[in-house]
């Protein structure tokens, strides 16, 4: 699909921030080390109704970086990158968010694919962990690191990739897009809550492939993702499988799943699936086997989520 030329070659870093105090001063002086990018940039920082210093922490880098302050009351990330789409100015929007450490080519490696890609539209960066604490042998063993930490893989290659792994934390779209009038969905994603739907980049991601935009991941463009020690907890990545179950059922839920037969509501699949990762979960509990464990309790927290949004949806349609 033909997206609006934009005539101004400039990019715009998008980012929205929650309470974002205690990470917001290493991103931002991160930001200060940027390479500058062929045509210039620019930085939207949007306050989603923050309660803590986090404006305070941006304007006191105002006279450091190419700023621009944003306010959206409304809470929810997508609201606020709504918000702040208002704002962008050039042909490039990249997207990051409060926790991440850019490498200072960050935006020069963003120019160059977009530039030499004019066949694609979406471009996602390379995510690598930045932990606060050393993490435990169990998380990087058991953990899907991409679900739980928006971790791209070691050794992803450049080139053509899916929307399913263009992720939040490093990513960047023609502003032509948002041109024509897409916008995020502001029903998906952090919204204070502790069981959001995860994946609201991947919505719009895989709504725009769905109209013919091809996305290109790009080596080059790295930023570090900040891991606070708290997120090695076992309860806190367990929260993780019922967010990205909420998440991907939203995604994957069409007319076909709601004309399924249930059993109290729920796709009888699914509840075949939820009793299967019971069963798989008691096995490993009577043998010790600890990673067998854990991942049946990651299937049963993720099956019961997507069956419950499952569920919803259809009382909703």
């Amino acid at each position: 699909m033909q997206y609006p030329q934009q005539d101004k070659r400039m990019i715009t870093v998008l980012l929205a921030t929650f309470n974002g105090a205690r990470t917001l001063p290493a991103t931002l002086q991160a930001m200060t080390r940027l390479r500058p990018p062929e045509g210039g940039w620019k930085l939207v920082v949007v306050d989603n109704n923050s309660r803590d210093d986090s404006r305070r922490i941006i304007e006191g880098f105002a006279d450091r970086l190419p700023l621009t302050y944003a306010f959206e009351e409304r809470r929810g990330k997508n609201a606020a990158l709504n918000r702040g789409l208002d704002s962008v100015e050039g042909d490039l929007v990249v997207f990051t968010d409060d926790d991440t450490l850019p490498a200072e080519d960050w935006l020069c490696a963003f120019r160059e694919a977009a530039d030499g890609h004019p066949d694609h539209d979406v471009f996602a960066g390379r995510i690598l962990p930045a932990w606060e604490a050393e993490p435990p042998a169990w998380v990087l063993d058991w953990v899907p690191l991409g679900v739980v930490y928006s971790l791209t893989a070691p050794d992803r290659a450049e080139g053509t990739v899916s929307g399913l792994f263009v992720w939040g934390p490093n990513m960047a779209v023609r502003a032509g897009i948002f041109a024509a009038g897409h916008r995020f969905d502001d029903r998906v994603g952090p919204d204070g809550s502790a069981t959001y739907p995860m994946g609201s980049e991947t919505e719009f991601v895989l709504r725009l492939e769905r109209q013919g935009s091809r996305c290109w991941f790009v080596a080059g463009s790295r930023v570090g993702h900040v891991i606070p020690a708290a997120y090695l907890d076992r309860a806190w990545i367990l929260g993780r499988a019922t967010r990205s179950g909420r998440g991907v059922a939203r995604l994957e839920f069409d007319d076909a799943m709601a004309a399924l037969p249930t059993l109290f509501g729920y796709p009888r699949y699914l509840v075949r699936e939820i009793l299967a990762a019971v069963a798989a979960y008691l096995r490993a509990a009577a043998t010790g086997d600890g990673k067998a464990r854990f991942q049946a309790s990651w299937r049963i927290r993720y099956k019961r989520a997507y069956a419950r949004e499952v569920r919803s949806l259809r009382a909703g349609s």
